[in-house]
């Protein structure tokens, strides 16, 4: 066990008095700060992209459009909401000429299945869905 010791106290100030141990122990955190600042630099911005607004029509059977317009404020999502009396067949031709547009159906079938039926139109966000 003394040995130990000895050995590894001299690794120690072998490893001190060594030019490359200093440069190496001061020079990583200086390279590793630079990379970064570069990446921050390059790697674009953070300021807040304006999202589209999305428009969102309701079919609303169950009477909860008052309650989906205070969740899209509380989670400050970019939707436009607006009742509307479409029937699923007739959404499709109206999907054509939109973009940015969905059609939720709630009604008592979405009640009891658990899913709420969204047709949406080709230009919709990825996100929308989620």
């Amino acid at each position: 066990m003394r040995n130990t010791m000895k050995v590894a106290k001299w690794e120690i100030k072998r490893n001190l008095k060594n030019k490359t141990f200093i440069i190496g122990m001061f020079l990583t955190p200086v390279l590793i700060i630079g990379f970064m600042l570069l990446g921050n630099t390059f790697g674009g911005s953070d300021t807040e992209e304006t999202q589209e607004l999305t428009t969102v029509f309701i079919n609303d059977q169950l009477q909860l459009f008052s309650a989906i317009e205070d969740t899209v404020k509380t989670n400050d999502l970019p939707w436009e909401l607006k009742q509307s009396d479409l029937s699923e067949e007739e959404v499709n031709k109206e999907l054509e000429d939109t973009d940015d547009t969905a059609y939720l159906f709630i009604d008592q079938r979405s009640l009891e299945e658990g899913v709420i039926r969204a047709y949406t139109s080709e230009e919709i966000p990825p996100y929308f869905i989620n």
